[in-house]
């Protein structure tokens, strides 16, 4: 599949960013955007099983943490600890983003 037919990837879609960032997507391309039970962002074997399967062209991560007691939206650390290194990883493997030449 070239890069152009593959989806993006956008996490957080149900926050205020990804909320935003879903029709913005969607004028490029099919966009897939996974529940929390469908992706669990704290675990990088579920993460990294699903990028493989999913093989998209962009991954965009606005998923943050929320502590609606606190009122406060922080990034979770294993969030945003796994997303780089498992995405990379596998952009590795499947040329994600890589430049055609």
């Amino acid at each position: 599949m070239s890069g152009i037919n593959r989806p993006i990837l956008l996490t957080g879609v149900h926050g205020r960013v990804g909320g935003y960032l879903l029709p913005l997507l969607q004028k490029m391309g099919d966009v897939v955007t996974p529940t929390r039970s469908e992706l669990d962002l704290g675990d990088a074997g579920t993460i990294h099983s699903y990028v493989q399967a999913v093989n998209p062209r962009w991954i965009v991560n606005p998923a943050a943490y929320a502590d609606p007691l606190a009122q406060v939206r922080l990034p979770g650390p294993e969030i945003h600890g796994n997303i780089p290194d498992v995405s990379g990883e596998t952009a590795h493997q499947f040329t994600l983003g890589s430049p055609s030449r």
